[in-house]
């Protein structure tokens, strides 16, 4: 899951408003995709997984289902 752990890297990166940007552009009607959205849950799933980063996934995945 190296591709997860790149795109978790890059979200750990920015701020929260650019994280909250990030996330609600996941979504078709901002330009993302059905399929985008899987590969993030994935990404999140594999977060929890591996009993790293447990806080900042389980934020972005409340911000997920919040916007989403």
């Amino acid at each position: 899951m190296i591709i997860g752990e790149l795109a978790l890297d890059y979200l750990k990166q920015l701020g929260p408003s650019a994280v909250d940007m990030e996330i609600r552009c996941l979504g078709p009607e901002a330009g993302g995709s059905v399929p985008i959205m899987c590969r993030f849950l994935e990404m999140i799933s594999h977060v929890l997984d591996t009993k790293r980063d447990f806080e900042i996934g389980n934020a972005y995945l409340g911000l997920f289902l919040k916007v989403n």
